[in-house]
């Protein structure tokens, strides 16, 4: 079953957000 672009997409933007708010509370 392929996986639908825009969830793929989401899927990554969570991922960047999460790697962003990661970041932020190492400082």
């Amino acid at each position: 079953e392929r996986v639908p672009f825009d969830l793929k997409k989401n899927i990554m933007q969570a991922r960047m957000d999460k790697k962003l708010t990661q970041a932020q509370l190492a400082q």
